[in-house]
């Protein structure tokens, strides 16, 4: 399990299924000093590498941005993919705050006037950035393409790619195809151990060990999960059903793999 790319010939393509706010900036930095700048791909987002020429895509060896697992289906090439998880009431928490602090992110205004947690998450449009989020990024299979073609110049295609939620008769489905995903992976990290996970990562990929590994773009969050109230901390499971059961057997599988504490 999550070896393998170890059968594929060179070159080898790879990719970081970088779902946000899982402490991708310290590990994009890290990695960069594993490729020659013009193998990294420069973008981050769908509606920038949608913008690129499919010969100019031809020369990287590494994506890293918010693409998610449908990357492979556009690239139409073998991917070598590893992916960090995060405990999915941190990591929402983080994502909620990012919305509400970035003036640049298409839900700002809309979060920053609802005023509170509870109504973003009873609120069916922004609802999707926080449901399920982490099981989706890795599970649906979407076509980007397809959706940018239905939206005028000034929707970023983001905006519909991360609302998509599954039906409810396709959520235990929807779970089963991450958990086998992730089990396909090159390596999966945690958050909770990143230290340690990007060590493994590093080994396993053959690449040398960074000596020190710094923690960047740390944010100062607000909330936190003591200071939740009674409804939030409600309606946060209940929209967080399927990344909770994710990250519990991600975390059993890393816990006894790697010999850690038990979860």
């Amino acid at each position: 399990m999550f070896n393998w790319f170890r059968g594929l010939v060179r070159p080898r393509i790879y990719q970081f299924l970088h779902i946000p706010k899982t402490a991708g900036t310290t590990l994009n930095h890290l990695l960069a000093a594993q490729f020659r700048p013009d193998q990294i791909c420069p973008v981050h987002l769908w509606s920038q590498l949608l913008t690129l020429p499919r010969q100019q895509l031809e020369p990287y060896r590494l994506y890293h941005g918010h693409f998610y697992y449908y990357l492979r289906e556009y690239l139409k090439v073998p991917l070598i993919t590893f992916t960090f998880l995060r405990d999915p009431i941190e990591r929402s928490l983080s994502h909620y705050e990012h919305v509400v602090r970035d003036p640049a992110h298409y839900f700002h205004e809309r979060a920053k006037a609802q005023g509170s947690l509870a109504a973003f998450l009873r609120d069916p449009v922004t609802r999707p950035m926080i449901a399920d989020f982490q099981t989706r990024a890795i599970a649906l299979d979407l076509d980007p393409v397809a959706e940018r073609a239905k939206l005028s110049e000034e929707i970023p295609v983001e905006r519909v790619l991360e609302s998509i939620l599954p039906e409810d008769s396709q959520r235990e489905q929807l779970l089963e195809r991450a958990w086998l995903r992730l089990q396909g992976m090159a390596f999966v990290g945690l958050v909770k151990y990143f230290e340690e996970s990007v060590r493994r990562l590093f080994a396993q990929l053959g690449w040398e060990i960074p000596s020190t590994i710094p923690i960047m773009n740390v944010s100062s969050n607000k909330l936190s999960r003591a200071g939740l109230t009674q409804e939030e901390k409600r309606l946060l499971e209940q929209n967080l059903q399927l990344d909770l059961e994710l990250y519990r057997r991600a975390t059993r599988y890393f816990n006894e793999r790697h010999g850690l504490h038990a979860a």
